[in-house]
């Protein structure tokens, strides 16, 4: 089963709002450097940070269509990352064959996503789809 959630009420959580201080965090790109960022404007702020993983297939249309809108993001001071919990290979390979440009960061254990609250509990651990 599929579990649905309504991003419309209450017990969705998206994530920080705007203007909000995000947790300070490190992780490797898909090119094994590591990556920091902080929410004193140091490190890549202001930002948009997508989450995916590579295993599912909406996941990977949204990370081409955010490289689709790089150069405007970008244009606007906006610097886009993605953070999934999908390895540094995984990613490398995904950046290789869709010319991801922007970084797309590995947290394995889920930890900043955790950190964001913003880790998607709702799906099994054994799940298969």
């Amino acid at each position: 089963p599929n579990p649905q959630v309504d991003p419309e009420t209450e017990d969705f959580h998206k994530g920080p709002n705007i203007g909000e201080s995000v947790p300070v965090f490190e992780l490797p790109d898909q090119n094994g450097s590591p990556t920091a960022y902080s929410p004193d404007g140091k490190n890549r702020s202001p930002s948009s940070c997508s989450t995916a993983a590579l295993l599912v297939g909406f996941c990977k249309v949204q990370l081409v269509e955010l490289q689709e809108n790089f150069e405007s993001l970008r244009a606007d001071g906006i610097n886009p990352y993605a953070i999934s919990y999908d390895s540094v290979e995984t990613l490398s390979d995904f950046a290789t064959n869709h010319g991801i440009t922007y970084p797309l960061l590995s947290d394995g254990n889920s930890d900043v996503m955790k950190a964001f609250g913003i880790f998607n509990d709702a799906v099994p651990e054994d799940h298969n789809w």
